[in-house]
């Protein structure tokens, strides 16, 4: 059985109770304890010879009511034999050493600390793999659109290298299509991915080489037009020259024979003298629409060059705008004066060109129409055959 005795802070008793009840609990409610002492230690000797070996512990309370500091003992008051451990009623006051609670609140800060760190560590990792993730999704963006931009910029190129052949004769119309047909495809994939100033400088510039293409195109059907008169005409000068080749053939046969009959010879003579002249009119005529093609084409060469020059103007904000998406460095100004020096030299060449080639190309015709006697007929077959006076 303990007793409980409360002391002032000069050691003069205060309360004493026999045992610790319900009645006792009001009045360790208001003294919290801050300091426990063992019998012997300091602080406890006037204490322990005055109770001996009955002391077990000295407490330092202090009394939030009264504002009172104060100091208890508790001392063995009665002793006897009892069976087992006395079981502790939910009225009795259980007090808990100070040094559990410095391991329980020590231990509450450790957990709270490790549970803050891990919390700070997960959203760190969070974080991260947020901003991985982001980036591996911007890498994967500029990849596809680095293959799609390049696809489709083969496709402009077949495009505008189609434009300047459109004037050459000598590729059919289905093989000049042929390739741009084929990669044109690869433009329409940048409506998916681009943002809008690409897609608005795209599509100007296709609306130009659609147009462009079909202005060229109702050219080249003209050009194509010619150019079979010319061909037309070329079969009408093999036949006549087949025919007259048969005429000369006779003539020798004629020679040949030892026949003396003049009407046979006249007949033979006229028909020659008149497939010649049909192939000197074929000639002359095959040459004037030559000319004609030829001129014709150089028109349609420099339709052609001033048609790239425009498309050339409007591809410039299609590439400052794709060099922006793919985070690429772009001087739209230094740029533009590069491209528009170069197409005043090549507008330069190509105009020299062609007035030079025309020039070489009439010097030839004229050349070619003084050199033939008698308007361009060659008698020299004729002669070879002549008939030998009977």
């Amino acid at each position: 059985m303990r007793g409980f005795l409360v002391f002032d802070g000069q050691g003069q008793l205060l309360h004493r109770e026999g045992t610790v009840s319900g009645s006792d609990d009001t009045l360790l409610k208001h003294m919290k304890a801050h300091k426990h002492l063992k019998p012997g230690e300091n602080g406890t000797v006037r204490l322990v010879e005055r109770f001996g070996d009955s002391l077990l512990c000295v407490r330092y309370r202090y009394d939030a009511i009264r504002d009172m500091r104060i100091k208890t003992a508790e001392i063995i008051v009665e002793e006897r034999p009892g069976k087992g451990v006395p079981r502790i009623r939910e009225t009795d006051t259980v007090l808990v050493p100070a040094t559990f609670w410095g391991v329980v609140v020590g231990s509450f800060f450790t957990i709270t600390g490790v549970l803050l760190t891990n919390r700070s560590n997960t959203n760190r990792l969070r974080i991260q793999l947020d901003h991985d993730r982001e980036i591996k999704k911007e890498e994967r963006e500029l990849t596809l659109r680095k293959e799609i931009y390049l696809a489709a910029d083969e496709a402009i190129s077949s495009g505008i290298q189609m434009i300047g052949s459109i004037a050459n004769l000598n590729v059919s119309y289905d093989k000049l299509m042929e390739s741009f047909s084929e990669k044109a495809p690869a433009i329409a994939k940048v409506n998916v991915i681009a943002n809008e100033d690409t897609i608005k400088a795209l599509t100007a510039f296709m609306e130009e080489l659609t147009s462009g293409l079909l202005r060229l195109s109702h050219q080249r059907i003209k050009l194509g037009a010619a150019q079979q008169k010319t061909i037309n005409i070329q079969k009408l000068i093999d036949q006549a020259s087949n025919e007259r080749d048969r005429m000369v053939a006779l003539m020798k046969e004629y020679n040949l024979t030892g026949s003396s009959d003049k009407h046979q010879w006249a007949i033979i003579q006229n028909n020659f003298e008149f497939k010649q002249k049909r192939i000197d009119e074929l000639l002359e005529e095959k040459s004037r629409f030559d000319f004609e093609l030829f001129s014709a084409q150089m028109q349609v060469a420099q339709e052609s060059h001033a048609e790239i020059v425009v498309l050339a103007n409007l591809l410039t904000p299609v590439i400052k705008s794709v060099r922006t998406e793919l985070e690429l460095p772009f001087n739209e100004a230094s740029y533009a004066q590069v491209i528009e020096s170069s197409q005043k030299k090549q507008t330069a060449y190509i105009n020299q060109f062609i007035t030079e080639l025309t020039k070489d190309v009439e010097q030839l015709t004229t050349s070619s129409k003084e050199k033939l006697p008698n308007n361009g007929v060659v008698p020299d077959a004729a002669n070879d055959a002549a008939p030998h006076t009977p």
